[in-house]
């Protein structure tokens, strides 16, 4: 935390409040990124530990405004990190789908397999490329059974990303919002990217998507 972080308690200064040095020491251009001025601005802000009510004073707006032009901008950071490794992804030479019901100790094989088909070299163990597989796809991995069906995409860096298919709940999700239905907590952290069909989790090289 640098001398413009605002600790716990204590009232933002001018200084903090302003989000002008950040966006200029980042090049931030609107014109050239997926946020507006705003929510460059909000994103700023919080980033120094601003809560909402303070940058809603400060901005002249409601709590409920900025909270919506936060979410707004993480859901549009989301949108680019996914347009990105698409891209990447489409590029990658090696791209494998996993069925679901198949057992994750016989996932690394087929990666490896496929991999040294087109030359590729995945710098992973098999014990490796088995967590790497299971943390990125979440819930879609439950022990040594995979319950929804994976693509895993190898770029020519040896870069794994994980993809999983979400389609079987998404009418568990559609229902959850009409009804007293308890939906899993991987269901209810996907609604909100289900207007894209496609969210980024992580920063990592090995990224889920749904």
């Amino acid at each position: 935390m640098d001398d413009t972080d605002v600790n716990e308690g204590e009232t933002p200064t001018e200084e903090q409040l302003s989000p002008e040095d950040v966006l200029a020491r980042t090049g931030f251009e609107a014109g050239r990124s997926v946020l507006t001025r705003r929510q460059a601005e909000v994103l700023a802000m919080r980033e120094r530990g601003l809560r909402q009510s303070d940058i809603a004073e400060y901005l002249g707006t409601s709590r409920a405004n900025v909270s919506s032009v936060e979410a707004s901008a993480r859901e549009n950071i989301d949108k680019a990190r996914e347009t990105v490794a698409f891209a990447e992804t489409l590029a990658a030479p090696v791209r494998i789908e996993i069925a679901a019901a198949t057992d994750l100790y016989d996932v690394p094989k087929q990666v490896f397999d496929a991999c040294d088909d087109v030359g590729v070299k995945v710098n992973r163990t098999a014990p490796e490329l088995m967590k790497v597989v299971s943390d990125a796809a979440g819930d879609a991995v439950h022990g040594r059974q995979i319950r929804q069906r994976l693509f895993v995409s190898v770029s020519s860096e040896g870069t794994v990303r994980v993809r999983v298919n979400w389609s079987s709940i998404r009418v568990a999700v559609t229902l959850s919002r009409v009804g007293p239905w308890r939906v899993p907590p991987l269901v209810c952290r996907v609604k909100r990217a289900l207007a894209s069909q496609t969210r980024l989790v992580g920063t990592c090289t090995c990224r889920v998507y749904d």
